[in-house]
């Protein structure tokens, strides 16, 4: 068997190598207010941004307009005094003759124009948004899809306004500094655990990877001192997505390390997606500074479970304590009160700590009668009923 290896410059080379391109490039010409250079997609993977600069002879501000299909869908930015001016373009259309409009302090202003391409097929277009440009303003919802599919920005109308041409994974957050965390688009280890997290800028520009020996997956979160809570795993000893690590957000070096099975058996209360393997699946990590702790979505556990920040001792679970043992179940469980309906979330996600203190979750509501003695007796049907 012949097996080939094909090597390539890692992503941050290559956008170094591009920039160092088309800056010698602006260089060369006398790019003016008149005459602006404009590059698209300068950084290689974000085909709906563009950079436009110029040079003017006194220090001014300029505003811009990404004009939209209509009124509503304008995109607008203003920038401090400067002679040197380097404009980040967010906001186009695919496959659209996009119209820029700038405007200097003076009053001065031009339209400049930039064609763009037609999004490939792996741009997913929404199959149903319900909003109004009143309430969604000029804001755009990025969706990272867990398949074949490109990390897109949609506009209140569902047009696509920003996608990324890497396979990033998982969750997007914009952190301080106004740039992006999300996950390398490198595998480590399939189905979907990758390197680590890329710190990219809108514009496309990457500035950091965070790589994690165990890899990332699902989720990450920006500490107060910029440094970051990542998900992760020891992958040596057999078992994915149930530990949590503190990455130094200058360094890249590990900080601290939460082990789950420190605190929780693996073997029980376990959802019907869990196996060996897989047998707590963390999706998300919140942190609430108010009690110092880590607040955890176990999938298939069914449970969300609250850590200890400086002891990783195990302080409250929240989900059905079915199959647990019965002194989790005393210690660690809550109970349901009060008056009315009431059922606990299965397979859930995206666990938050609000600011009253309530957690809010998505509840998938897989697998909801989890134990077979609950489950309703099938009946088959016969041919012809």
């Amino acid at each position: 068997m012949t097996v080939k290896f094909k090597q390539f410059d890692h992503m941050i080379t290559q956008q170094y190598q591009a920039e160092q391109a088309f800056l010698a490039e602006y260089q060369k010409g006398d790019h003016t207010f008149e005459n602006p250079y404009v590059k698209l997609n300068p950084y290689l993977i974000a085909p709906l941004t563009a950079l436009l600069m110029f040079k003017t002879a006194e220090p001014t501000t300029v505003s811009i307009v990404v004009k939209g299909k209509e009124e509503a869908g304008d995109i607008s930015f203003s920038f401090a005094e400067a002679t040197e001016h380097m404009i980040p373009i967010y906001g186009l259309y695919p496959g659209w003759i996009n119209r820029i409009e700038l405007v200097l302090g003076n009053g001065e202003s031009r339209v400049v124009t930039i064609q763009t391409e037609q999004a490939p097929d792996k741009v997913k277009l929404p199959t149903q948004l319900t909003t109004t440009a009143e309430y969604f303003q000029d804001n755009i919802m990025f969706v990272t899809p867990t398949s074949d599919a490109f990390t897109a920005g949609y506009d209140y109308r569902g047009d696509v306004r920003w996608y990324g041409t890497l396979n990033f994974a998982f969750d997007l957050k914009r952190v301080k500094n106004g740039r992006l965390l999300i996950g390398t688009h490198r595998l480590l280890m399939p189905p979907y655990h990758t390197t680590g997290i890329y710190e990219m800028g809108i514009i496309g520009k990457i500035y950091k990877e965070y790589r994690l020996p165990g890899g990332y997956h699902h989720d990450q979160f920006e500490m107060e001192d910029g440094n970051l809570l990542i998900l992760t795993q020891d992958l040596p000893r057999g078992t994915v997505e149930d530990m949590l690590v503190l990455v130094d957000r200058q360094t890249g070096q590990i900080l601290k390390t939460w082990d789950y099975q420190k605190v929780l058996p693996t073997n029980v209360g376990g959802s019907g997606s869990q196996d060996g393997h897989d047998w707590f699946h963390n999706n998300a990590v919140w942190y609430d500074k108010r009690t110092h702790s880590l607040t955890l979505s176990g999938r298939h556990q069914d449970a969300i479970i609250n850590l200890d920040y400086e002891t990783g001792a195990l302080n409250w679970i929240i989900g059905d304590p079915e199959g647990w043992p019965q002194e989790l179940v005393d210690k660690y469980f809550f109970k349901p009160v009060g008056e009315g309906d009431f059922d606990w979330q299965y397979e859930q996600h995206a666990c938050v700590v609000l600011p009253d203190g309530d957690i809010m979750a998505f509840d998938n509501g897989h697998w909801r009668l989890r134990l077979k003695k609950n489950t309703c007796p099938q009946r088959i049907i016969s041919p012809g009923e």
